[in-house]
C-alpha cells in the first residue's frame, strides 16, 4: 500500500491555503451578518457577489418590486458586491433621513469619479465638504410650495406636449421621433422653472 508522502513545504502550504480559506469564508459571513445583528429584514446574498446575481435574470424595477412584496417594512438592506446597502421603502422614512438626520447620511457612496466627473457632481455621490455646500444651496429650491408650483407647471406642459403629439404625429399617422418629443418637454420645462 501506498502512502501519499508530502515534503514538509507542502504540508505547510496545504495548511496556510485551508487557514487561507476558512479565513475568508469567517470574514465574508461576518460581512454578511451585517443586516442580521442589526436586526434589520434583508435579501440573503451570495459570497461574492451579495444581491447584485438578478443583474442577469431580472430588471432593477423587478428586482425591487419583488424585494418590496417580500419584506413590507419601511426599510431593507442588501448587498452590492461585499458593501451592506439599505434600501428605504416609505417616503416617511425617506423624508427623516433627507430633511431631518441628513448630517448622519452624508458620503453615502465609495465612487470616486475619476470615469465621469461631471456625472459624479450630484448629492448622491458627492462628498463632504461639497456635500454640504451643494446641499445648502439645493435646499431652498425644494421646499413644498417652490416643488408644488414646478408639478403644476409640469402638469401644464405634460397637457401640452399630449396635445401636441396628437395633432403632430398620431392624427397625421406619422411616427414619433421620442428623443425630440421628450426634448421638447425638458426644454418647456425648464424654461417655464
Amino acid at each position: 500500500m501506498h502512502v501519499l508522502k508530502m515534503s514538509t513545504v507542502t504540508q505547510y502550504l496545504l495548511a496556510a491555503a485551508v487557514t487561507t480559506l476558512i479565513a475568508l469564508f469567517w470574514i465574508l459571513r461576518q460581512r454578511y451578518d451585517y443586516w442580521k445583528k442589526r436586526g434589520i429584514p434583508y435579501v440573503k446574498p451570495v459570497y461574492f457577489i451579495g444581491n447584485l446575481g438578478f443583474v442577469m435574470r431580472k430588471s432593477v424595477f423587478d428586482f425591487f418590486l419583488e424585494m418590496s412584496k417580500k419584506y413590507p417594512t419601511d426599510c431593507v438592506g442588501m448587498f452590492l458586491g461585499m458593501t451592506p446597502t439599505l434600501v428605504v421603502q416609505t417616503p416617511e422614512l425617506a423624508r427623516k433621513i433627507l430633511v431631518k438626520d441628513y448630517g448622519n447620511f452624508e458620503d453615502r457612496f465609495l465612487y470616486s469619479g475619476h470615469a465621469d466627473p461631471l456625472g459624479s457632481l450630484n448629492l448622491f455621490t458627492v462628498k463632504n465638504p461639497i456635500w454640504a455646500s451643494m446641499r445648502q444651496e439645493l435646499t431652498p429650491m425644494f421646499t413644498s410650495s417652490r416643488l408644488r408650483k414646478v408639478t403644476e407647471l409640469m402638469n401644464i406642459n405634460a397637457a401640452e406636449l399630449v396635445k401636441r403629439v396628437q395633432r403632430n404625429f398620431i392624427e397625421r399617422k406619422e411616427d414619433v421621433d421620442l428623443k425630440e418629443v421628450f426634448s421638447m418637454y425638458t426644454s418647456d420645462t425648464v424654461a417655464f422653472t
